[in-house]
């Protein structure tokens, strides 16, 4: 377990319990924020201009309805947060006596979203293999299913319980030397969501498979 007081963030789980989770469940979720910095972290949020993006992406033509932004100013807070959430989360990894990563986790991409309220989220879908290590989704304000599946007509469906505040963690390829990655979707989303995600760029774009 690691703890930042002065940021208002702490992971309330050990490394162990984190991979074990991970590699027989493909994502989870935790609470990272107080709720006086999610707040503020909103706020925030609200006060960047979003872009609309494509309603189909990739060869799959995976459906999505949603807003991004992603040039954040030297200022953002939003940089000293990944900061802060790396340094974490690199502190508690390497307590392991195997490191669960084919390379150093590095937090290098980084976008806020925005869902409207009444938005069809995203259709099930991989999130690519230009990801890798760990995907990072720290929920800011709103409602929305954030589900796993088995497959692109989104079988078996295994909501994870996300709340503002909450952060969900995912596998991604180079997780314990896999190139597996689970099927998710978003749906359900009944009050307009901003959510903050940070992923590590390990190679060119490759859309999901």
């Amino acid at each position: 377990m690691q703890e930042a007081p002065q940021s208002g963030l702490s992971i309330p789980w050990h490394a162990e319990n984190a991979v074990c989770t991970l590699e027989e469940e493909g994502a989870f979720a935790f609470k990272l924020c107080e709720d006086r910095i999610v707040r503020k972290l909103a706020k925030e949020a609200r006060g960047y201009v979003y872009a609309k993006e494509k309603d189909y992406v990739g060869k799959h033509h995976v459906r999505q309805d949603l807003s991004a932004f992603r040039a954040f100013p030297p200022e953002s807070p939003f940089l000293r947060l990944r900061d802060t959430i790396a340094s974490l989360l690199n502190a508690e990894f390497a307590t392991l006596c195997r490191y669960p990563f084919s390379t150093p986790l590095h937090l290098d991409d980084l976008v806020l979203q925005r869902y409207p309220k009444g938005s069809s989220g995203i259709s099930p879908h991989k999130d690519g293999l230009s990801m890798g290590n760990l995907v990072c989704v720290l929920v800011l304000a709103g409602t929305g299913d954030f589900t796993l599946c088995d497959d692109r007509e989104g079988s078996n469906p295994r909501v994870i319980q996300a709340p503002p505040g909450h952060m969900i963690l995912m596998r991604a390829p180079g997780f314990l030397g896999k190139n597996e990655q689970p099927f998710h979707f978003l749906a359900n989303i009944t009050k307009e969501r901003c959510t903050f995600g940070l992923r590590q760029r390990i190679r060119a774009e490759q859309h999901s498979a």
